[in-house]
């Protein structure tokens, strides 16, 4: 898994050859900043994009990248650039891209304290997604990394502490009845079975 994802990742193969990626991080806090910057052409072959604050408890929801991978291959740079998430990304997604990275960086993962300028490494044969700073200058960043706040001044624990992290699924129950209410580790989601009208005559 690496520095960047110690509780795992996704990467998806399909749609490229490449098995290994290694360049300059752009970080972005938002799909809609890093939309914008690729509007404008400042994206460079070689770069990763690091997308952070689009997991369940950070988006909140966890939106598809897709609008992301698919400007990438648009300006030419599908083979060139990579994409490194704790969102998702569509099944139609094409190029080397890593989703679903956790810790998630509202949770304080790693993901949220890369800075412009670090280099990331992407090895598929390895199993390996690293930021190269030493474990020294990991750990300090760790330390002094604090959640970001809302317009309001909460921070995402007061507000969403009931969302699951991205390695642990959500719970789906088919059931007439009100499901118990989720633990803070765990948000159930509820679905009624609601019977459909009765047959009339053909």
């Amino acid at each position: 898994h690496g520095t960047l994802a110690p509780d795992g990742c996704v990467l998806k193969l399909a749609g490229t050859e490449r098995r290994a990626h290694r360049g300059p991080a752009r970080v972005f806090d938002s799909e809609a900043d890093c939309a914008q910057a690729l509007h404008e052409g400042a994206v460079a072959e070689g770069d990763v994009l690091v997308v952070r604050y689009e997991g369940p408890a950070g988006g909140p929801g966890m939106r598809e990248m897709l609008s992301i991978t698919a400007a990438l291959v648009g300006a030419g740079l599908g083979e060139s650039v990579t994409l490194v998430t704790d969102g998702r990304f569509s099944g139609a997604t094409r190029g080397l891209m890593v989703g679903h990275v956790s810790p998630e960086a509202v949770r304080g993962g790693p993901l949220a304290v890369v800075r412009d300028g670090d280099v990331v490494t992407i090895d598929v044969d390895k199993r390996l997604l690293a930021l190269d700073v030493t474990d020294e200058e990991l750990a300090a960043r760790l330390d002094a990394y604090a959640p970001p706040r809302t317009a309001s001044g909460e921070t995402w624990p007061t507000i969403r502490p009931r969302v699951a992290p991205e390695k642990r699924p959500s719970v789906t129950r088919a059931t007439s009845s009100p499901s118990p209410a989720p633990t803070t580790d765990e948000v159930t989601l509820s679905i009624s079975l609601i019977p459909g009208p009765p047959a009339g005559p053909s």
